[in-house]
């Protein structure tokens, strides 16, 4: 049996927001941007868990369990997505950034980055060196995209920065 493992949206505006987020990236190289996916293997992730969180790789294999997955079948980003809580992972000029998506309002935004805080020491353990929560409930276009990767490359060079930080776009109509 082959099941496809699909990520678990809250509404369409959620899932409109990530197909958002990937085109955001698909679009990046045009404009000059070089980012790369993470050399992270499945096995790894899960060794990392199994070492710093073997708590919520225990729960998270249970779920997945009853849904009739084996989470040893998930590609990397699956399971980056279903133990860490993240949507996308890449390198951008030798850092590596984790990028949670939303439409919530700011208290799901505050409650997502109260969480990437509390996950923070196996983040690192995963080399992720910032965590974003992106806020994108406008389409994409190259002024943002371009104002995406200036906020992450301002946010990557400040020694001050939080290990978390909140970016928004919202319509700006």
């Amino acid at each position: 049996m082959n099941l496809e493992v699909r990520p678990n949206f809250t509404s369409e505006a959620a899932a409109t927001a990530e197909k958002n987020m990937q085109e955001l990236l698909d679009r990046s190289t045009v404009l000059g941007v070089e980012i790369s996916p993470p050399a992270l293997g499945t096995n790894e992730i899960i060794d990392i868990f199994k070492r710093k969180n073997p708590g919520r790789l225990i729960m998270v294999t249970a779920k997945l369990k009853n849904e009739g997955i084996d989470i040893n079948h998930l590609t990397p980003q699956e399971v980056l997505d279903r133990l860490l809580g993240v949507d996308f992972v890449f390198d951008l000029e030798g850092k590596r950034f984790s990028v949670d998506v939303t439409t919530g309002k700011d208290t799901v935004i505050y409650n997502k980055r109260r969480k990437a805080e509390g996950m923070e020491d196996i983040s690192h353990a995963l080399g992720i060196n910032h965590a974003i929560i992106l806020r994108l409930k406008e389409e994409i276009s190259d002024d943002l995209i371009l104002d995406f990767f200036s906020q992450l490359e301002q946010i990557s060079q400040d020694k001050t920065s939080n290990y978390c930080s909140i970016l928004k776009y919202s319509d700006r109509n």
